[in-house]
């Protein structure tokens, strides 16, 4: 950049219902290539089946297309109804996206439990561009 362009702070939301079975779940909400994720947030608006459950071990992963955004997570470690929590963005300073996509969800079931239950993702990100 020879001038000076001003990153815009933006937020992508991604609502995921979380099935009881292994799913890649989409959003419809894309990510740019260039951009830089600095927070993740989660909150369901209701109560989800089984997260918060010591034996709900289904994970998820959030991805921006190909890019993982944060490591894998149990679902018994997800929020609970109305409770608001962040996730580590998989590099401390910034996760910087180079080829960018969609949001989407990764879930993975598990043999001794599962949970279901409405998930919104809170992405926030840097970008320079249109």
């Amino acid at each position: 950049m020879n001038r000076n362009e001003f990153s815009i702070q933006r937020t992508a939301v991604g609502e995921f219902t979380v099935p009881l079975i292994a799913a890649t779940l989409l959003s419809g909400v894309i990510i740019p290539a260039g951009a830089i994720v600095t927070g993740i947030r989660i909150m369901p608006p209701a109560a989800p089946t089984g997260a918060g459950s010591s034996v709900a071990s289904a994970t998820v992963l959030l991805k921006a297309g190909a890019e993982a955004l944060c490591a894998t997570v149990e679902i018994k470690n997800l929020p609970t109804e109305t409770v608001v929590a962040t996730t580590a963005v998989t590099a401390a300073s910034g996760k910087y996206l180079a080829t960018g996509g969609e949001l989407l969800l990764e879930v993975q079931a598990s043999n001794n439990s599962s949970a279901s239950g409405v998930f919104n993702y809170y992405v926030d990100y840097l970008y320079v561009g249109s």
